[in-house]
């Protein structure tokens, strides 16, 4: 569907949302880099999963350091996860939402009277008043030649 310049495909909408949902994956899997590097502050027994300078008061400041900005940047990727999610969520919608406009664009009038449950309008030329030339009718229901079609 074009919109101006732009050309909207939602087949591509739909590649990125799951680009998107693979991204936030990766970002959730735990044997993926970032997720190691996240839990590398885990607590296991009283062993921390990173080296340790030692026990002294500059190497205990260093692992609280650590510790702190590991679990910073920890909130960032959760943050980073629900966004890629919502996105992909997002663009979803969106490409369904164009796949519906272009199905209502291209269906008959007999279509959207199913879809939306009132009455189609009439084919052809309606226009009171019109002049009756050639194969247009003269502005009444009918056919070409004014024959009505009478109900059953």
């Amino acid at each position: 569907m074009a919109a101006g310049d732009a050309q909207i495909d939602p087949e591509d909408l739909d590649y990125f949302a799951r680009r998107m949902d693979q991204l936030a994956d990766d970002l959730a899997d735990p044997q993926r880099p970032v997720s190691k590097l996240i839990k590398s502050n885990a607590n296991h027994g009283g062993v921390i999963d990173f080296p340790c300078p030692g026990v002294f008061a500059s190497g205990q400041a260093f692992t609280d350091a650590y510790v702190g900005k590991i679990n910073e940047m920890a909130g960032g990727f959760q943050q980073l996860e629900g966004l890629l999610r919502s996105l992909g969520e997002a663009t979803r919608s969106v490409a369904k939402k164009y796949r519906t406009t272009e199905e209502y664009n291209r269906a008959t009038s007999e279509e959207i009277e199913a879809l939306v449950g009132g009455t189609a309008p009439p084919s052809g030329n309606q226009n009171p008043g019109s002049q009756n030339s050639g194969n247009q009718n003269n502005g009444t229901p009918g056919d070409q030649n004014g024959n009505v079609p009478q109900p059953e």
